[in-house]
């Protein structure tokens, strides 16, 4: 019974950090993306934005759908 319960505890927190995480590559993605609507005319930062919105993404998609990555 014991191993039941401090199962279910472990996975109700990593449960908890995965949707931290989640939330804070949302929120990144986010800033990023204003980011690019403001810098649209400058093209190097542009870039680099997309490419840090794309490691995100890719993590993003990792924590939710590990079995596809």
């Amino acid at each position: 019974m014991n191993d039941s319960i401090e199962e279910l505890h472990m996975n109700r927190v990593l449960t908890e950090e995965v949707l931290a995480s989640c939330q804070n590559h949302i929120e990144s993605l986010q800033d990023l993306s204003n980011l690019i609507s403001q810098d649209a005319e400058y093209l190097s930062p542009v870039r680099l934005n997309i490419k840090m919105m794309e490691w995100h993404i890719r993590n993003l998609a990792e924590l939710i759908l590990p079995t596809l990555t």
